[in-house]
């Protein structure tokens, strides 16, 4: 149970997206976006690894499908999703990873109530009063809207 708890909460604060999606956008700064969809999506992994007390051997997360498939606990077609998030424009692609999170919060409280998820979600879903613009300043608030969704 120890463990459980220390390797969800390791990797519980998740960044806001809303940051990525404002740099993105105003200083098209396409990296960066990119390093916050790996970095949130690697913790995503650490805490669903933590839920399903699965602890990986070495650094990186080989045979994600493998893996995604050994867990018992974890958003639906989890392995899948996340490869979608690389075929994906980089704002629909944080819409998407942002849902995934709010998924994996709704689990922990779900699965392992000793742990609070209520500062983790809160962190995340950040304040964006300092966004540039209106779809900035949506993001993070609320299920997984980074800004315009597809369409928009």
């Amino acid at each position: 149970d120890g463990l459980q708890t220390v390797m969800i909460n390791q990797h519980l604060i998740i960044e806001p997206l809303w940051v990525s999606y404002e740099l993105h956008k105003w200083r098209d700064d396409w990296f960066y976006a990119q390093k916050s969809l790996m970095t949130a999506m690697e913790r995503v992994m650490g805490i669903l690894l933590g839920v399903n007390r699965l602890y990986k051997p070495s650094n990186g997360f080989k045979r994600i499908q493998r893996l995604t498939g050994a867990m018992k606990i974890a958003p639906e077609r989890l392995g899948d999703r996340l490869r979608e998030t690389f075929g994906l424009p980089t704002v629909e692609a944080l819409n998407h990873l942002a849902d995934i999170v709010e998924e994996t919060f709704d689990l922990v409280e779900q699965h392992c109530p000793q742990i609070d998820v209520g500062p983790a979600r809160n962190e995340f879903r950040g304040d964006s009063d300092s966004a540039k613009d209106e779809e900035g300043r949506k993001a993070g608030k609320g299920r997984g809207t980074v800004g315009p969704k597809a369409g928009e």
